[in-house]
């Protein structure tokens, strides 16, 4: 059984191969904080780690972004169940951005967690993405989940020796999980 040292530590080594953002959120500890963001997150935020972790994802938000939205989000949030939605956000320079949020809980040790998923997306990509099909949330929870624990698995397997296969196998999941996120209606 992972612990959660384990999985921070295998988070950071393998976190900044991906060129997605990705954060790990620990639900029950002070504001629900933030432990883990990747170099992809830190990017597109313009952050650093010293001023994100310890921290609540609040300090994206701002003047514009929809209150029912992160109520959607927080309702989820402490009900233990997975979310997608479409937020706007703010950078540390005060400009916006349209992020597809996707949060996914996961429990390590009796703890429970979210595995976020930011997707940067422009206005004409949102519009053209919600006209599209609606999917069945939960069959499209499960395919994530599934991805997720391959990838977990992935993680494990690279804590006992680095093997450029696995890197590539880890790589290719957490690409078909975002491919996958951008292509859900969430209306």
């Amino acid at each position: 059984m992972t612990s959660v040292n384990q999985m921070l530590t295998l988070l950071k080594r393998c976190g900044d191969l991906y060129d997605q953002p990705f954060t790990l959120v620990a639900v029950e500890r002070d504001d629900q904080s933030l432990v883990f963001v990747n170099q992809a997150f830190r990017d597109i935020t313009q952050y650093e780690d010293h001023e994100i972790l310890g921290s609540n994802c609040r300090f994206l938000q701002g003047k514009q972004t929809n209150k029912l939205t992160t109520m959607r989000i927080r309702k989820a949030i402490s009900n233990k169940m997975t979310v997608c939605e479409d937020l706007l956000n703010y950078r540390k320079d005060g400009s916006q951005f349209w992020n597809r949020l996707l949060l996914l809980p996961i429990a390590v040790n009796g703890e429970c967690f979210f595995f976020g998923m930011q997707h940067v997306i422009s206005e004409s990509k949102l519009k053209e993405v919600s006209n599209s099909a609606k999917m069945n949330s939960e069959k499209a929870s499960e395919w994530i989940k599934s991805r997720l624990n391959v990838i977990f698995l992935t993680l494990q397997l690279l804590e006992m020796e680095e093997k450029p296969e696995l890197l590539e196998t880890l790589n290719r999941h957490l690409k078909s999980i975002s491919k996958y996120v951008l292509q859900l209606d969430i209306t």
